[in-house]
């Protein structure tokens, strides 16, 4: 293998550094993580104010069938940077991806979990939190029902993209009575809320992680 593939095979993008004052709307999960997000068009944080993740690609460099490296821009190969922006992983080995930055420092996030007994009123929350959402573009939520009723698993997660505790966009959700565990509502980063939720590995450039 050349000296110039060497470091750039497995390139780990970090969506978010504490302390930059700014965000990337990247992944919200390590698997498949940021570059697996924007290839295959999945979603982050930040859809809301910046659409789906590949929307915030403005250049990405890509390893060609034929082995020669090409940096797709608006500027060149803007084809394939088009195509790159959830088109799947068919175009290439895209060894980095280069993401315009959102002014979105300290963020607010929690998640509260549910018996199975509260669903109905969960889904009735949801659909008056669609509304007020509607006209709120820093609220995120993930959302999921289950009809276990030996464990609370129904759960609601919150996400605020400013530093705004207790924002009322949630208000359907509030006055609905909660089981004990999941993340207590907290300001943070987006940094923080990663950290607190997986434990993502980040190998060295040029290595390959052991299966």
């Amino acid at each position: 293998m050349s000296s110039h593939f060497e470091g750039l095979l497995l390139t780990i993008a970090r969506h978010i550094v504490n302390g930059t004052g700014v965000s990337v709307n990247g992944a919200r999960s390590p698997d498949p993580a940021i570059g697996g997000q924007t290839i295959s068009g999945g979603s982050g944080w930040l859809n809301n104010l910046a659409g789906p993740t590949a929307a915030s690609v403005i250049g990405a460099d890509v390893v060609l069938a034929n082995a020669t490296i090409v940096h797709a821009s608006e500027q060149n190969a803007a084809d394939l940077l088009w195509a790159l922006r959830g088109g799947g992983p068919n175009y290439g080995i895209v060894i980095s991806f280069t993401y315009k930055t959102l002014p979105v420092d300290k963020v607010w996030y929690g998640t509260r979990l549910f018996p199975a007994e509260m669903n109905r009123r969960l889904l009735d929350a949801l659909v008056e939190y669609r509304q007020l959402a509607a006209k709120d573009t820093k609220a995120s939520l993930v959302f999921g029902l289950s009809t276990d009723t030996s464990t609370p698993a129904s759960f609601v997660g919150y996400f605020y993209a400013d530093a705004v505790e207790y924002p009322s966009v949630f208000t359907p959700f509030y006055n609905l009575t909660a089981a004990s565990g999941g993340i207590t509502p907290r300001l943070g980063t987006l940094a923080d809320l990663t950290a607190g939720t997986h434990t993502p590995q980040y190998p060295e450039p040029g290595t390959v992680p052991s299966s």
